[in-house]
């Protein structure tokens, strides 16, 4: 995230991929994982898990 402003371009000029996950979305924005659990209303550690496994909690380990 530093590094496209250093260069003078938005995080999404230098991600190109063919499907975008949370992760994708959350760079292409320019956010941290901290600041994107803020925004959302959930903790870092639970965005983590969200954008890792696509579920939260109890759902991600399929209990």
């Amino acid at each position: 995230m530093l590094l496209a402003p250093a260069v003078g371009v938005k995080p999404a000029d230098l991600c190109t991929v063919e499907q975008e996950t949370l992760r994708h979305l959350r760079t292409f924005t320019g956010r941290s994982r901290a600041q994107m659990g803020r925004q959302l209303g959930m903790s870092e550690v639970t965005y983590r898990e969200l954008e890792n496994t696509g579920a939260r909690g109890r759902l991600a380990g399929g209990r």
